[in-house]
């Protein structure tokens, strides 16, 4: 619920993003909606590295969500 309301408050803040995508991989282990996240952070503007942290990782899901298929 913290994260749904900081991204309320603050739709533009790519780290928020990227924390609440990372919650998602690792607490809840829901690897489609952390793609869904880590993509939509990266319409937000990132800097380069950030840029690259999400590309690694969408990269890492899409694997595994293909090697489950």
């Amino acid at each position: 619920r913290m994260f749904k309301t900081g991204i309320k408050k603050f739709p533009e803040c790519t780290k928020l993003r990227l924390s609440f995508a990372f919650f998602h991989l690792e607490h809840m282990h829901n690897k489609k909606r952390a793609y869904e996240e880590f993509t939509e952070s990266f319409n937000l503007d990132p800097s380069f590295e950030q840029q690259f942290n999400i590309y690694r990782f969408k990269k890492i899901i899409k694997e595994n969500l293909e090697d489950r298929q």
